[in-house]
């Protein structure tokens, strides 16, 4: 038995694969103090038996470290640094207002000014030591701390890359200081050079520590009868171990998305689609990411923005320098404010907005009938008639449909004038108008050419929205995997344990020897081999992807440039050199006459998870659910061009060949609708969905 457990902002998706290999599926509101005990309620409701000889693997994804800093919750840190370097956290590496935003604002340091102490010690780039640590400047500060009463400590001292021999002799000094219930220095989370990338970094791992810790800590303890041990989805893609989680909680801040384009890949690559953008909305936002010949673009450093916008926080991978800079690797994942929850709302000038407040599990949309008042995207799909006007999600939550029309005549409609149904349509354009952007941001913005995509729409929420979504950009065929509304929680079950291991190096690549390289990649290599084989994982299966950083003198921006299979070992200095030339030039379209530095050293080692589950082998299925036979006929609201259309709401099963729509297609756990001028298939590899554009030709002819 394997389990998979992914909490998203506003329902947690669990998905359980039995000893017999089918795919059963449950989606439950996110109440973090009942995730144990919906998992063991979950397995007994699927007949499955909790006990020590089961042993059943499980596999969690959690938004839970995204959301304690954006939403400013993580413990009370406070940061050592180098003296003369305390405000490099104010100073954010000079980076300035996002362009032609009249109304920004710098985002309040993540350590308030009298939490950064100085400590009297200096190395030099060389890894010299010039000043020794000066222990008695640590015995004052560390007064200080219990006075101010630190929960979390962060320790950054300048040049530590290159001698840690401080960093780590602090961090015992501080070990046992009462009230600290986290130490942790730059060198043991990020050893990169860039002073603030390496200490925003290291501070958010610090305050999220003592959180994490407690969290994963006691889901262990609510499973400990299961007999088996917790791993934990990382930012990219990979999963590791829930003790090594708790150590580094930065590696786990985009974990539920990640897994959710882990299995997108995956569908893809079996329907044989190289090319594919992934889109995954649900309750609270929407994410995007490209998969380029089936692998997803990774990048090692992101942002973390607080948005006053609706007066509530998002992350996201497009802050322009409007948020905190977090350094590791991670897949290459754009997310917006808007999900089925969002809230729509008339602004002071009377502009329909929607997002990026959030309804929430709690109390949800108005159309959940638990307490919620305020208009949503879902309660808008539920007017238009894509969402059942009984129940959804497997049945899982009843459906106030009247609750839906009136939050939306009376916070929409009337302000603005509008029939119900056309505000109802006006939420999803002006949603589906915040999603392009990611789309577009991930694709378009980068030179690649979205026509030649295929977009993999999950989350609750995405197959309503896809079609609608890929008219828009022209793109001609959406993929909506069977269980479209749990992937990722089926996403971290396919994924393969990761380890990645960086060096800063911070010298000219032609100063120095392919063995100077070899050299270093293969130290790496033998940290990485090591901490996968302490996880569980066979050495024989571990592969390696050697890279390096590089970039052009005087450049504050690296490339990153992985290592062939088909070089010499001679030829590994030319090779860096003219491959990262080329990617300079379909980057940035020019290539300067100057000299290329090695900023870092990276090797990336994965290896498969204990229990390899094959998608495309599995047969999944709703519990307790068959084909309805006679579908149910329901009106969907199309806007102006369709008006009203009488669409048949069918499950997949019946769907024989190619079925033009307008239709709608209950997948249990997510909606799909095909509108006019799509039609929809299902895949003979694996069940999915596929829903095609019908050329206008073929409209014409038909008319």
């Amino acid at each position: 038995m394997q389990i998979g457990v992914d909490i998203g902002g506003t329902f947690t998706d669990i998905v359980i694969i039995d000893d017999d290999g089918a795919i059963h599926t449950r989606k439950i509101p996110s109440l973090l103090d009942r995730v144990g005990g919906d998992i063991k309620d979950a397995v007994r409701a699927f007949g499955g038996t909790v006990s020590v000889t089961s042993r059943p693997r499980v596999v969690h994804g959690t938004t839970m470290a995204s959301n304690a800093i954006i939403e400013g919750t993580t413990a009370r840190t406070a940061l050592l640094t180098t003296k003369g370097f305390r405000d490099v956290l104010e100073m954010r590496g000079q980076r300035g207002s996002p362009t032609f935003d009249l109304e920004w604002a710098p985002p309040a340091a993540l350590v308030p000014r009298g939490l950064r102490f100085e400590v009297a010690e200096r190395i030099l780039s060389s890894g010299q030591v010039e000043k020794p640590l000066d222990v008695s400047s640590l015995e004052r500060i560390k007064s200080l701390l219990e006075e101010q009463e630190v929960e979390a400590l962060a320790i950054c001292y300048v040049n530590s890359p290159s001698n840690p021999v401080h960093e780590l002799a602090t961090v015992d000094f501080f070990r046992d200081t009462v009230g600290l219930g986290a130490v942790c220095a730059s060198v043991q989370v990020e050893p990169t050079l860039g002073e603030y990338e390496r200490s925003s970094t290291t501070v958010m791992n610090a305050a999220l520590m003592p959180l994490i810790r407690s969290y994963l800590d006691r889901l262990m303890e609510q499973l400990e009868e299961y007999g088996a041990g917790l791993t934990v989805m990382k930012s990219n893609g990979g999963i590791m171990t829930a003790e090594l989680a708790a150590e580094k909680p930065v590696t786990i801040i985009e974990s539920g998305p990640a897994a959710g384009v882990i299995a997108a890949a995956r569908i893809a690559a079996t329907n044989r689609c190289g090319q594919a953008i992934s889109f995954d909305m649900g309750g609270t936002t929407a994410k995007a990411c490209l998969i380029s010949d089936g692998r997803p673009l990774e990048k090692t450093e992101s942002e973390i923005q607080t948005s006053s916008g609706g007066g509530e926080s998002v992350l996201s991978a497009e802050a322009h320098g409007a948020g905190h800079i977090l350094r590791v690797p991670s897949l290459d994942i754009v997310e917006v404010g808007a999900g089925g929850g969002s809230i729509a709302w008339v602004d002071r000038g009377g502009i329909l907005r929607v997002g990026p407040r959030s309804a929430g599990a709690d109390p949800g949309p108005a159309c959940y009938r638990r307490g919620g008042v305020h208009p949503t995207v879902t309660d808008a799909n539920v007017v238009l008639g894509y969402i059942s006007p009984v129940s959804i999600a497997n049945n899982e939550f009843e459906i106030d449909a009247e609750a839906s029309w009136r939050a939306i005549e009376r916070e929409i409609a009337g302000p603005l004038g509008l029939s119900v149904q056309d505000a109802a349509l006006g939420i999803c354009r002006v949603a589906d108008a915040t999603m392009l952007r990611a789309v577009r941001a991930v694709s378009t913005e980068r030179g690649h050419d979205v026509r030649d995509f295929v977009l993999v729409a999950f989350g609750g929420a995405g197959p309503a929205h896809a079609a609608r979504l890929a008219e828009n950009l022209e793109m001609k065929r959406v993929l909506v995997p069977y269980d479209a509304g749990v992937l990722s929680a089926t996403g971290l079950l396919v994924a393969g344990f990761r380890s990645d291991h960086v060096v800063a190096v911070g010298s000219s690549l032609d100063q120095m020897a392919a063995r100077d390289l070899l050299d270093i990649w293969e130290g790496l290599a033998t940290e990485a081999r090591t901490a996968l084989a302490k996880q569980g994982a066979a050495e024989s299966s571990v592969e390696l992807e050697l890279s390096a950083d590089l970039r052009y003198r005087f450049q504050n921006s690296e490339l990153s440039i992985s290592l062939g299979t088909d070089q010499t070992d001679a030829d590994i200095v030319l090779f860096l050199r003219n491959t990262f030339i080329d990617a300079h030039k379909r980057a940035y379209n020019f290539i300067p006459d100057d000299r290329i530095e090695v900023v870092n050293l990276r090797v990336k080692a994965t290896a498969p998870p204990p229990a390899e589950q094959d998608l495309a082998s599995s047969k999944p299925r709703r519990d307790g659910q068959s084909s309805q036979g006679q579908p149910v006929m329901r009106d969907a609201y199309f806007g102006e061009s369709f008006g009203v259309c009488a669409c048949a709401a069918v499950v997949p099963e019946d769907i024989v060949g190619q079925v033009p729509g307008p239709i709608i297609v209950d997948c249990g756990s997510s909606t799909v609708v095909v509108p006019p001028r799509w039609s929809v298939s299902v895949s003979e590899e694996d069940n999915s969905l596929i829903l095609d554009a019908i050329p206008s030709h073929s409209v014409e002819g038909g008319e």
